[in-house]
């Protein structure tokens, strides 16, 4: 069957602006890894009917799709396929907010909505939980990013996805759980339902299209307190966390602290204070930002972490996060009133010492309000900054000049694990000639997410070459020493994905019952 036909059959479901042509497609295509493929068409469903038909009509033609929510797997491969002549589902448009529960906590959504869209809402309505946010942007997808196992600051977004309904690769819709009874009022409050439990087979699988989604709320704090420490020396990566790992389990630390080496904060912090600096009219060089971001965190790797319950639960936590964790260097706790303070006496202040610490909060600000769930693109200036002081798109990283790669491995919470895997990522770097950011992130005292990116320059093929070579010698080093990449980029999904291992012929096998035409997402997490 031809492409021609395909779109012939989708014509009453779909209208015209519903179907992007490949003269629409640049959008589409362009990606921060600068990855290539062959996509001949994108069609935009708005409700989970349409992606029945959209599915049904692709199975009848043998075409391929590839869906995504926002599109914003950056440094993964964005909205483009792991295998060419995928017709991209964009799922955007499908964005209702369909119910938010204050008694129960949870917020049911379709693929569309965004961090920022949930988070306005339960401001709007005055809720007394929050959405736990990540730092990737205000504009993400909640489900996307959930069934992508992202990690926000106070949990895992796998663990926070409470329900899910699923189009299956023969056109059928699936709700697991409690969801195909009569009476599913169980479903946002219970995941498991009776029988086998089948939500997880759509987490990192290509078996059918997600349409809706239940999320976990959390309950918002009487007080929190944002902590950060810089430490001396390197040397205290390891021991830094084998103390939270303590700290965890002495239920003082309960969110997810990240740790970020000296190039994560100039990425991540120094553009910051830059465009602070612009914004309060003071000189704004990269030299001067740079030197105020180092004046804060004067040591090599810093740590951000979170305290949440009453304010004499804080208060307590903060003495016992002192006394585990002084030894490693100053610690600061970060407070909405302190942050106030500081707006109002920037101006005022004529000390050189206090002033810079005054624009350094303003400038974080953005970030500090991240752990109680206000998104923000404020870290997405990291993707150009290496580059320019610019971007004619700050907000979409695919549209700009930076190009960034991600891995991101799984290690064990140990001293060691830390140290093996950062001493590998330097080899690697020094290798290949970049100078690569790092974030470990303690995950409920048993294990660490690793955040690792290198930044290079879009417009120069052998930089491209040579930074996509990295990121597979990246993502081999710590499949050599067993911290596997949990999440994987469109490029290397075989470095994961073998199909001499029993796990991945089982993942092969329930797709021959799920998606029987291999109409989803061909290659994704699986060998077909």
């Amino acid at each position: 069957m031809t492409i021609e036909a395909f779109i012939a059959d989708l014509k009453p479901a779909f209208d015209d602006a519903a179907i992007v042509h490949p003269d629409g497609l640049e959008s589409y295509t362009r990606n921060t890894s600068e990855y290539r493929r062959d996509v001949p068409l994108a069609v935009r469903p708005t409700t989970a009917e349409q992606v029945q038909h959209l599915v049904r009509t692709a199975r009848a033609h043998k075409v391929p799709l590839y869906a995504f929510s926002q599109g914003k797997n950056w440094g993964l491969g964005s909205k483009l396929p792991v295998k060419d002549g995928c017709v991209l589902v964009d799922l955007r448009d499908m964005n209702r907010i369909i119910e938010v529960n204050d008694t129960f906590g949870y917020a049911v959504v379709e693929p569309g909505v965004t961090q920022r869209q949930l988070a306005d809402h339960l401001a709007a309505m005055g809720s007394r939980h929050f959405l736990d946010v990540t730092g990737s942007g205000a504009d993400t997808s909640l489900v996307g990013n959930s069934l992508e196992r992202g990690v926000a600051y106070n949990s895992i977004r796998a663990e926070m996805l409470l329900a899910v309904e699923v189009v299956l690769g023969t056109g059928e819709l699936l709700k697991p759980g409690w969801g195909h009874l009569p009476d599913p009022g169980l479903t946002p409050l219970n995941r498991y339902g009776v029988g086998p439990q089948m939500d997880g087979l759509f987490s990192q699988s290509n078996y059918g299209i997600v349409t809706r989604g239940t999320i976990q709320l959390v309950p918002r704090p009487e007080y929190q307190s944002t902590f950060m420490i810089s430490l001396k020396d390197e040397s205290q990566l390891g021991p830094l966390f084998e103390a939270m790992r303590e700290l965890h389990h002495a239920g003082v630390l309960d969110s997810i602290v990240h740790v970020g080496n000296k190039r994560r904060g100039e990425l991540t912090l120094t553009p910051l204070i830059y465009n602070k600096l612009k914004d309060l009219g003071e000189e704004a060089t990269r030299e001067r930002a740079n030197a105020i971001v180092q004046s804060q965190l004067k040591g090599p790797w810093s740590a951000l972490g979170i305290l949440m319950g009453t304010k004499g639960v804080v208060g307590a936590m903060k003495k016992r996060v002192r006394q585990g964790l002084g030894r490693f260097g100053s610690i600061k706790f970060l407070t909405p009133g302190l942050l106030e303070l500081a707006k109002t006496a920037t101006g005022k202040v004529p000390v050189p010492m206090v002033k810079e610490a005054n624009i350094f909060l303003l400038g974080v600000e953005p970030l500090m309000k991240l752990t109680n769930g206000n998104p923000t693109n404020a870290a997405l200036h990291s993707t150009y900054w290496s580059i320019s002081e610019s971007s004619p798109a700050p907000d979409q990283p695919d549209d700009g000049p930076g190009g960034i790669l991600f891995t991101a491995p799984m290690l064990p919470m140990t001293g060691e694990a830390v140290a093996r895997s950062n001493e590998a990522i330097k080899q690697v770097g020094k290798e290949y000639g970049f100078d690569i950011a790092i974030t470990y992130n303690m995950m409920h005292g048993r294990t660490i997410e690793g955040v690792v990116s290198l930044d290079f320059r879009r417009d120069d093929a052998q930089e491209v070459t040579r930074a996509q070579a990295c990121l597979r010698a990246l993502h081999q080093v710590h499949i050599d020493l067993g911290y596997y990449p949990y999440r994987m980029d469109i490029q290397n999904m075989d470095l994961m994905v073998d199909e001499n291992d029993l796990f991945w012929q089982v993942a092969r096998d329930f797709k021959s019952v799920l998606d029987p035409d291999n109409i989803i997402a061909p290659g994704r997490y699986n060998l077909v």
